[in-house]
């Protein structure tokens, strides 16, 4: 059974906000003396605390500096620097290859407090580090699709938040030929066009917490405590349950460790059940 509890919206102000952070307001930076050539590469899914931080050369402060370009995203270094900068492919003598820095700020108003805060990142070309209020939080070396950056632990309410990406552009390609591949270091990559940037739209968003999801095992998830700390009731078709204050709580499960459950009351909502040969969606 796959069980997911989420903070009650008959208790908390729920909803999902977003907020387009595309458009003007950004800034541009090339971080030309940037090392990126030998890295290491990783794939998904990613430990991004056991990550290395590059931040930039010279310290954040050269982000805010004068050689900075204020422009649009979404956006590509070569629209800015086409025919200012050399590349290493032959008669293209615009490309960009190396590391850029795509920055600007953002707000989140307190009562957003206690969502979870996510940035989704439409496209980026190629390998993007996302840093907020100078925290590595994200990272993505797929390059030109979706993904999502949990940004909660990093960002301040009813403050300026700042937004840094750092884009390594490490290869490009004018063919149009996706067919062969090319050197990134040690690693062999698909031939990206040589375009380097933030390529798609970036938007902001606050959605209520998911504090548990199971997986679909078949087994039984159960909420556990020393003391009688759990209250349940239902309201029409669906089933809540009160955690109460200071007393401890987990949410167990015979295949994997305790989830640690904090105060406040929560929606139970069962997905999914397992049958004999098949998995068959319910009504939450």
């Amino acid at each position: 059974m796959l069980f997911v509890l989420t903070p009650s919206p008959l208790f908390s102000e729920t909803g999902r906000w977003e907020q387009e952070l595309s458009g003007d307001g950004w800034q541009l930076w090339l971080d030309q003396s940037a090392l990126w050539y030998h890295d290491d590469i990783y794939l998904p899914p990613v430990d991004v605390s056991a990550l290395p931080v590059n931040p930039p050369t010279g310290g954040w402060e050269r982000l805010y500096g004068a050689e900075r370009l204020t422009v649009a995203v979404p956006g590509t270094v070569e629209e800015h620097y086409w025919g200012a900068i050399g590349g290493s492919i032959p008669d293209v003598g615009g490309d960009y290859v190396g590391v850029s820095w795509w920055s600007r700020k953002f707000t989140l108003d307190p009562i957003l407090e206690g969502k979870r805060i996510t940035l989704h990142f439409e496209s980026v070309n190629l390998r993007a580090e996302i840093f907020v209020n100078g925290r590595l939080s994200g990272y993505d070396v797929i390059g030109n699709t979706p993904f999502e950056v949990n940004i909660t632990n990093a960002v301040k309410f009813g403050e300026e938040n700042r937004l840094d990406v750092r884009i390594t552009d490490p290869v490009g390609n004018f063919s149009w030929n996706d067919n062969i591949l090319m050197r990134w270091g040690k690693n062999l990559i698909p031939a990206v066009h040589g375009f380097g940037g933030i390529t798609g739209p970036v938007t902001l968003r606050a959605t209520d917490q998911v504090v548990v999801e199971g997986e679909v095992t078949g087994h039984a998830h159960r909420l556990v405590s020393k003391e009688r700390a759990i209250a349940f009731i239902t309201v029409g078709e669906k089933q809540f349950a009160h955690m109460k204050p200071k007393v401890p709580t987990a949410l167990a499960h015979e295949d994997h460790a305790h989830h640690s459950m904090e105060s406040g009351w929560f929606e139970i909502r069962r997905q999914r059940v397992m049958d004999a040969g098949k998995v068959r969606t319910v009504l939450d």
